[in-house]
């Protein structure tokens, strides 16, 4: 499945006021400046809201075409 989404992009959702730095949107390459006072989410908690954002997004993608009302031939 193809990924919207990045690890800055989990980050920026789930501690939005943490001060970090992550290279390469590797988590393992992830900065945590320790005057955070949020908690560091761990790798599984990052990756599971990646999902959910891609999950989001493809929701809010999709469309439903059955109100449209095609032209018949006269």
């Amino acid at each position: 499945m193809r990924k919207y989404h990045q690890v800055s992009d989990a980050l920026r959702s789930l501690v939005p006021n943490a001060k970090l730095y992550v290279c390469d949107e590797d988590y393992d390459k992830l900065e945590w400046d320790e005057s955070n006072t949020d908690t560091k989410p761990t790798k599984e908690e990052v990756e599971a809201e990646i999902e959910r954002l891609d999950a989001e997004h493809l929701a809010k993608k999709s469309v439903s075409y059955t109100h449209l009302t095609l032209p018949t031939k006269a």
